[in-house]
């Protein structure tokens, strides 16, 4: 089973003026605004699989074919969303003649970007009372015992994601002309961001079985050479893995120009300001659990986990090497991540000038991870009767 939802909003938006003359005013103002949601839910159940292999030889030649046999449940879930706003703003001035030093210039630039993005991935994979059954029968026949695989595995992931890369970016140039020139640049950015991933894997009374029986076999061809039981490989996993992840990386960039003609301008007066505010919250939880539960019958035995119970009766031959194992792994990531990046450049010429620059950025962000691997009543049980 497998789920994903995203969103994508790869908004731009780009103006430039360009004056030229003694006086003139520009004013560009720049808004975005994103909002998305994305919510994945997944889930994967078996319930009572099996998978049984009995074949029977009597006084037949030959070797056992081997066996693989497995029951899995898988599941899936993403909830992705992408903001890739950028604002780019761009003036220019020019002055009037050579040595123009009438009139007023003002340019003033606004960019304003909020950003708020929701994530939520859920996944479940159940498996319950998956068996896996091989009891091969072989009487007075040649020949070796083919390898026996048997498995039950249960996995499952969620990821919940969130990306702001917003850019705001503003250029202004003044020349000379203008006995007052005023620059003025404001950016603001605000991103929120939220991100839940929640996992669950649970297997309760899986099993597996390998009881092969062999009465009087004399081992594979002419020479009566010695038979072999084949090798046993048995598991029981159980696998869960969440993330939740939140990344900004907005980009603040300002810069502003100021000059006067060769023969200066007497008396002007040059202003720049430049404001850059941002602000950044982020929450992340990741939740994840595994469960492996095998509990137990009626005589107090386990009632599931893996089982090799070979019966060899006047036969020939080594038994093959067994493998058994029950594991349950569990993770869980929680992460925030802010590379918030503030510039500012101003440049004035000859003159009276008056600079300014404000940057503030506020960053709040909080992670919470939980795992837990749960495993009850494993076991692992070899019995040789010969």
């Amino acid at each position: 089973s497998d789920a994903t939802a995203a969103n994508l909003n790869a908004l731009k938006q780009d103006a430039d003026q360009d004056q030229s003359g003694s006086g003139g005013i520009q004013a560009i103002g720049q808004e975005a605004k994103n909002e998305q949601a994305a919510i994945a839910l997944s889930g994967a159940f078996q319930h009572g699989a099996s998978n049984s292999n009995t074949p029977v030889r009597v006084d037949s030649k030959g070797d056992d074919g081997d066996v693989a046999q497995s029951n899995s449940v898988d599941s899936d879930a993403t909830a992705l969303n992408v903001n890739l706003t950028k604002q780019d703003a761009d003036q220019e001035q020019g002055g009037h003649g050579d040595c123009g030093c009438h009139g007023i210039g003002i340019q003033a630039i606004g960019q304003e970007a909020k950003n708020e993005q929701g994530a939520l991935a859920a996944s479940l994979a159940a498996q319950a009372g998956a068996s896996n059954e091989n009891t091969p029968v072989s009487v007075d026949s040649y020949g070796h015992g083919g390898s026996v695989e048997q498995s039950n595995s249960v996995d499952s992931d969620a990821t919940a994601a969130n990306l702001n890369a917003l850019k705001q970016d503003a250029d202004q140039k003044q020349h000379g002309g203008a006995g007052i020139a005023i620059q003025a640049i404001g950016q603001s950015a605000k991103n929120e961001q939220g991100a839940l991933g929640l996992s669950a894997a649970l297997q309760f009374g899986a099993s597996n079985s390998n009881n092969p029986v062999a009465v009087d076999n004399k081992g594979h061809g002419k020479g009566h050479s010695k038979g072999r039981s084949g090798d046993v490989t048995q598991s029981n996993s159980v696998d869960s893995a969440v993330t939740a992840l939140n990344l900004n990386l907005t980009e603040q960039d300002a810069d502003q120009y100021q000059s006067s003609r060769s023969c200066g301008c007497h008396g002007a007066t040059g202003i720049q300001a430049i404001g850059q505010e941002a602000k950044n919250e982020q929450g992340a939880l990741a939740g994840s659990l595994a469960v492996q539960a095998f509990g137990r019958g009626k005589c107090g035995c386990p009632s599931g986990g893996n089982s090799n119970t070979p019966v060899g009766v006047g036969s020939y031959g080594s038994g093959g090497s067994v493998d058994q194992s029950n594991s349950v792994d569990s993770s869980a990531t929680a992460l925030n991540l802010n590379a918030l990046f503030q510039d500012a450049d101003q440049d004035q010429g000859a003159g009276g000038g008056t600079q300014a620059i404000g940057q503030s950025a506020k960053n709040r962000q909080y992670a919470i991870g939980l795992s837990a691997a749960l495993q009850l009543a494993a076991s692992n049980g070899r019995m040789i009767a010969d």
